[in-house]
């Protein structure tokens, strides 16, 4: 009896040992199929972010002194300096409009 008990705690030993060597296998298979995602993601990205138009385009940087304070009405100075050239546009017409009044 005692060696039936034995040889029945040896084989569920080596069977035991057998099963973690195979998740041991399947993890390492599974870390390296994440790994090469993970760098093909990467390298994506990173390819992505490099051919993006605005990282060959120049954009004027924001005037800081156009954010100091806050301009009065139909102030064309600072629309000159710091609005957009459509909508000094539209205000200069709509100041002309109504001095002809």
């Amino acid at each position: 009896m005692i060696f039936s008990l034995k040889k029945e705690t040896k084989k569920f030993a080596l069977d035991f040992f057998q099963i973690v060597e195979e998740w041991r296998f399947i993890a390492l298979i599974l870390d390296r199929l994440f790994l090469v995602i993970f760098v093909v993601a990467s390298l994506a990205g990173t390819i992505a972010l490099l051919k993006a138009p605005s990282t060959r385009k120049y954009i004027e940087p924001v005037n800081p002194k156009c954010y100091l304070y806050y301009p009065r009405i139909n102030d064309s100075e600072w629309m000159s300096k710091c609005g957009t050239p459509d909508l000094f546009n539209l205000l200069s017409q709509q100041s002309s409009s109504f001095t002809h009044i």
